[in-house]
This record gives structure tokens, sequence and C-alpha cells, in this order.
């Protein structure tokens, strides 16, 4: 399982991606958790899911950890 963190500006989604599931997604915003729309939510764990396969998004900073 890898723990991913993706911020962009003030936003950072975390959240747990393994065998291509995600899971324990967090939405911050300035460090402060925010609540999401399914739709929102769906894009946030596509979003995480690349990034933990190795897309790299312009102005978007990675990280992955185990």
């Amino acid at each position: 399982m890898s723990t991913v963190t993706v911020t962009h500006g003030m936003w950072e989604y975390v959240g747990n991606v393994r065998d291509g599931e995600v899971s324990n997604v967090r939405v911050l915003n300035c460090g402060r958790p925010v609540e999401v729309s399914s739709e929102e939510l769906d894009e946030v764990e596509d979003i995480l899911y690349l990034a933990a396969t190795g897309t790299r998004f312009a102005g978007m900073s990675i990280k992955v950890g185990e």
C-alpha cells in the first residue's frame, strides 16, 4: 500500500492506493479538512491513483510513500 499526497496551491489530497483501489481519502484546504461532493471525490481518487502509478501533473507536488 502506498500513501499518496498531492498538493496544488492551498489544496492537499491524501489517500492510500493499493491494488488499484483508493481508500481513506482526505481533502484539505489550508490544512483544514473539507467536505467534497461525490463527483469531486471521484476526481480526487483519480488524481491520487494516477499519481501513485507515475503520472505527473503540472503545478502539483506529489509524494508517494509506503
